[in-house]
C-alpha cells in the first residue's frame, strides 16, 4: 500500500510537465499490484499476458495510426487556444495551436481513436470513429489484442469489469464486440505530459497495452512517486483519473488504451442514431448568411475525416478494397496461418493457474 506523497492540490503543479526519472522513487518490473491509502487500486501491472503473435499483427496494423492532435492539449503539455476562421477571426473553438501540433508530428507523434464515440454538442449523434469507419480492418485485426486485454481485466477485477461491461451493454450497437470497452486510443511516440484522463466512464479502469520496439515511456504517478515500465505483451490496470504521463520515449512505441467512454450508454440502436445523424447533417447544410457559413465553420470536426460523405464513389470502393487487401495480406503469417487466438475459456483457465501477484507496501 502506498502513501500519497503529494495532496491532490500539490500535485496538480506537475500537469502538463513531462515525466522526468525525479518524479519517482519505485519502478516497478515486476508483476505487482499497487494499493492507495484508502485500500483502492492505483495499478496492477500483469506481465507476458497477451503471447507475441498477437502483439505483432496488432502492432503491423495499429502503427499506421496518423490520426489529428488538435483537440489533445493536455497531453501535448499546452493549453487550447481560440480556432481562427477563414476570415481571420478567432472562433468559440478551441484547439491546440497548430505549431504545437506541427511540433510533435515532426518528432514522429501520432494518435487516433478505434471503436466508437457517443453524442457530442459538435455532432448529436453516436457514431463510429473516423479511423474505424475509413479502415474497419484494423480494428478487425486487432481484436485478439482487445479480447485478450478484456479478459485480463475480468479476471483481475471482476466486480469492476461486470459494472463496466453492464454500462456498455446499454449500448450494444456502440461496443468493441463483447467487450467492456467502447474506444480505443492509439498513441505512436506520443510521451505523454501529466494529464488526468477525461471523457471516459468515471468507475472504470484504464486498461493499457504497448507495443514495439524501445526504451523508456515509463508511466508515471507523481503523487505516488511510482512509475510502471510496462512492455509489449504486459497489461496494466490503473485509476487513470490519478495525475500520470510518460518518461521519454526511445524507438517506436505504439500505446493502446481501451476504456469505455462516458455516455456511450446513452447511444440508441444504429438505426436510430442513423436517424438523427440524417436530421443533423441536412440542417448544417443549410448557411444562407456570411455569418451563419463562419458558425458553420467554427463548428466543423478538428479531424477533417468526420464530415461523414454518405456517397461512397466507385474510386473510393477500389481504394477501401486495395487497402482491405493489403492489411489482409500483413494480418496472415508468412505460412498463410492466423494467429492462434486463445479461446476465452482457455485464457481464463491459463490465468487463474497463475500466482497471485504480491502487494507492494511502503510504510
Amino acid at each position: 500500500m502506498l502513501q500519497r506523497k503529494l495532496e491532490r492540490k500539490d500535485a496538480e503543479k506537475f500537469l502538463l510537465q513531462h515525466a522526468e526519472s525525479a518524479h519517482y522513487d519505485l519502478l516497478v518490473e515486476e508483476e505487482a499490484v499497487i494499493y492507495k491509502e484508502d485500500g483502492s487500486v492505483l495499478v496492477r501491472l500483469v506481465k507476458d499476458a497477451v503471447d507475441p503473435m498477437t502483439c505483432e499483427v496488432a502492432y503491423r496494423h495499429l502503427k499506421t495510426v496518423d490520426g489529428a492532435l488538435s483537440a489533445r492539449a493536455s497531453v501535448l503539455g499546452t493549453k487550447l487556444v481560440p480556432r481562427i476562421l477563414s476570415d481571420g477571426s478567432k472562433g468559440k473553438t478551441m484547439v491546440v495551436p497548430p505549431e504545437v501540433v506541427a511540433r510533435a508530428r515532426q518528432l514522429g507523434a501520432k494518435a487516433d481513436f478505434l471503436g466508437y464515440k457517443e453524442a457530442e454538442p459538435r455532432y448529436n449523434f453516436c457514431r463510429q470513429t473516423a479511423w474505424t469507419r475509413e479502415h474497419p480492418e484494423v480494428l478487425g485485426a486487432s481484436m485478439p489484442l482487445i479480447r485478450a486485454a478484456d479478459c485480463i481485466f475480468k479476471i483481475e477485477f471482476p466486480t469492476e469489469w461486470e459494472r463496466q461491461h453492464n454500462y456498455v451493454s446499454k449500448a450494444p450497437d456502440f461496443r468493441i464486440g463483447d467487450t467492456a470497452f467502447s474506444t480505443l486510443t492509439v498513441n505512436k511516440n506520443l510521451p505523454t505530459t501529466y494529464h488526468r484522463d477525461s471523457g471516459d466512464y468515471l468507475q472504470g479502469f484504464g486498461v493499457m497495452l504497448t507495443l514495439g520496439s524501445f526504451t523508456g515511456g515509463y508511466l508515471c504517478f507523481p503523487a505516488y512517486r511510482v512509475a510502471v515500465n510496462y512492455q509489449p505483451g504486459d497489461v496494466v490496470l490503473a485509476d487513470v483519473h490519478e495525475i500520470h504521463g510518460n518518461t521519454k520515449i526511445k524507438g517506436n512505441r505504439v500505446v493502446c488504451v481501451l476504456y469505455a467512454r462516458e455516455k456511450i450508454n446513452q447511444c440508441g440502436s444504429v438505426e436510430e442514431e442513423t436517424e438523427k445523424g440524417t436530421r443533423h447533417m441536412v440542417v448544417r447544410m443549410y448557411a444562407p448568411t456570411q455569418a451563419q457559413r463562419l458558425a458553420d465553420e467554427d463548428q466543423e470536426p478538428l479531424d477533417s475525416r468526420e464530415f461523414y460523405e454518405a456517397k461512397l464513389t466507385p474510386e473510393l470502393h477500389a481504394e477501401r478494397e486495395r487497402n482491405m487487401a493489403l492489411h489482409k495480406a500483413l494480418f496472415y503469417t508468412v505460412n498463410n496461418k492466423a494467429p492462434a487466438d486463445r479461446a476465452l475459456n482457455e485464457r481464463l483457465a491459463s490465468f487463474k493457474k497463475k500466482k497471485k501477484s504480491p502487494k507492494i507496501t511502503i510504510s
